[in-house]
């Protein structure tokens, strides 16, 4: 059994084949394209639609294999191809699609905002947290990470609640004389409340992996800190962040690579809406492939989140990545 691809097929006479069940994302320009066809072996086989003398090509969608029809129809002695795009032809439609672009523009818009804003609360809250007892310190940590105990889809659903007409936002907004707002309905504040709800529920760990950071450096900095008479905020500038910087960027490589695949918020919360405002480019992938059965599609952009996230990686190591030992 054999394949053939969408360029080699463009090449043949338009009258020695046909095409049985095209998909939506594949455009051929000629020849004859049957789609009314439930891609089932014996259906195309008693269909008298389907011309027998010519090459079936089988294009199938919604995850049906084409390979496995072409291979049943072989069996039965006809001339049957599935119809196979290349990894490039997929890549170039994932790079035409404005929806893809868009995503990425949301998914930069969100990363932008989310981890910088995450990281910075983060070290602010380990740097109010250390000059407590340990015992103190553990009590804080566990408060902090309770809600990444959580499940994601919990903290969406009560973030729903929240976000409603009758939420407890818009129950504040009113105490002091504003109107209403539809939070997760509206283009301009849709967004605002996916950032504000990573904001409040994702700083758990950070802290924890920053008071480790932070237990680590030597008392003899701070000492000397003492002596040379610097200030609290000169001591957290030039001794605690600088040695706080492998711990910076381990967290800045893992909240772009953990913000880039960003999914659960935006799909429990807004679906990608309105006007696709709040779909993220791993929402994007997910509705391809499982709700439109575009499983080489969702392929391709996935392989461009990738090829994203690993440049973004190796940029934040160029940039940041001199060791500092202590």
């Amino acid at each position: 059994m054999s394949s053939i691809t969408i360029e080699e097929l463009k090449k043949l006479p338009a009258e020695s084949y046909q095409i049985i069940d095209v998909r939506d994302e594949i455009e051929i320009s000629h020849g004859a394209v049957k789609e009314a066809l439930a891609c089932k072996p014996e259906e195309i086989m008693e269909n008298p639609e389907v011309d027998k003398t010519r090459k079936l090509v089988i294009c199938c969608s919604r995850g049906i294999n084409s390979k496995e029809i072409a291979k049943k129809l072989e069996e039965e002695g006809l001339d049957a191809v599935s119809l196979e795009k290349g990894y490039i032809a997929w890549l170039m439609d994932a790079m035409k699609s404005s929806l893809f672009w868009k995503s990425i523009k949301n998914t930069v818009l969100y990363t932008i905002i989310v981890v910088p804003c995450s990281l910075l609360i983060s070290f602010i809250i380990s740097i109010m947290i250390l000059p407590f007892s340990r015992k103190l310190q553990s009590v804080f940590k566990a408060l902090y990470y309770l809600p990444g105990i959580a499940s994601g889809v919990a903290i969406a659903v009560v973030w729903l609640y929240d976000s409603s007409p009758s939420g407890i936002f818009n129950r504040i907004l009113g105490i002091f004389g504003f109107a209403s707002q539809n939070w997760l309905s509206s283009s301009k504040t849709a967004m605002l409340s996916l950032i504000l709800m990573a904001l409040l529920s994702s700083h758990g760990s950070n802290i924890i992996i920053y008071m480790a950071a932070l237990h680590g450096i030597d008392n003899t900095y701070f000492e000397a800190a003492e002596i040379d008479g610097a200030t609290f905020l000169q001591k957290v500038r030039y001794s605690v962040f600088p040695l706080c910087k492998p711990t910076t960027l381990f967290l800045l490589v893992t909240g772009i690579i953990g913000s880039f695949q960003v999914f659960m918020n935006a799909y429990m919360m807004t679906g990608g809406g309105p006007d696709n405002n709040t779909t993220m480019i791993g929402l994007l992938i997910f509705n391809n492939a499982f709700t439109y059965g575009k499983y080489g599609l969702a392929c391709a952009q996935a392989i461009i989140l990738a090829l994203v996230i690993g440049l973004l990686t190796m940029l934040q190591f160029k940039v940041m990545g001199d060791d500092i030992e202590y």
